[in-house]
């Protein structure tokens, strides 16, 4: 993505409902920025998002540039 882009990063349960009791964390807060599974690239660089549900951990590396 680009500086600026935004994206929808969901998790998703085996019958195709949005799961929502799940925690964002962001490795490198000065590239990207998530609010409620909305990432928003914010300046170049790559980082990692992980996404944390009860004791499964999932992530999702975001390149902005």
């Amino acid at each position: 993505v680009k500086p600026g882009e935004s994206f929808s990063l969901y998790l998703y349960d085996s019958n195709g409902q949005r799961i929502s009791d799940v925690t964002y964390t962001v490795a490198d807060p000065t590239i990207c920025e998530v609010t409620d599974g909305y990432v928003k690239a914010t300046a170049y660089g790559t980082t990692t998002v992980t996404i944390t549900y009860y004791t499964l951990t999932f992530e999702c590396i975001v390149r902005v540039n």
